[in-house]
């Protein structure tokens, strides 16, 4: 059993100088082996692209160093699924390379992945993190990400049950 938190990002501009220096784009199904984990197979990430959700990224000399996905549909994490309204968005899967951690990569990230959904009419974030996940929340802080809802995996039962 795991507690995994709900939050609201709030949107702040953090774009730094010194992640200008990186390519930012869509990523392809061509670049996913950059990104691929053992929890999160090659065709995990295709059954995302079908059902309308999107992957965005940093490079650096080509390589794919920092993504995101996104959802304009779904909260769908954990066994926690909420539909989502036509403002809002749900982020999730965001990874950054160790060698590029520490940089504001992530951050910066966010920051291009709001603005792109700003101009699509979605105003409203959402992100999911594990309780245990000190690192995650850190970020979610930096984000000055508010803590919306709490929710138990129980993981035999492939669901999630909202406690707060």
């Amino acid at each position: 059993m795991k507690f995994i938190k709900l939050f609201y990002l709030h949107k702040k501009s953090t774009i730094s100088h010194v992640a200008n220096t990186y390519d930012y784009s869509y990523v392809q199904p061509s670049e996913f082996k950059y990104i691929e984990k053992k929890n999160y197979p090659f065709w995990a990430m295709i059954k995302n692209l079908l059902r309308g959700d999107r992957c965005y990224g940093i490079k650096k000399d080509g390589k794919l160093v920092s993504s995101i996905w996104y959802s304009t549909a779904f909260i769908e994490s954990y066994g926690v699924r909420i539909k989502l309204k036509p403002n809002e968005a749900f982020l999730y899967s965001l990874f950054t390379e160790k060698e590029y951690r520490n940089q504001s990569l992530a951050t910066n990230l966010c920051d291009k992945v709001h603005n792109i959904l700003n101009s699509k009419g979605i105003d409203t974030f959402y992100a999911i993190s594990m309780k245990e996940g000190e690192e995650a929340l850190r970020f979610k802080e930096k984000l000055l990400g508010q803590q919306i809802g709490l929710y138990m995996h129980v993981r035999p039962l492939k669901k999630s049950f909202k406690v707060k």
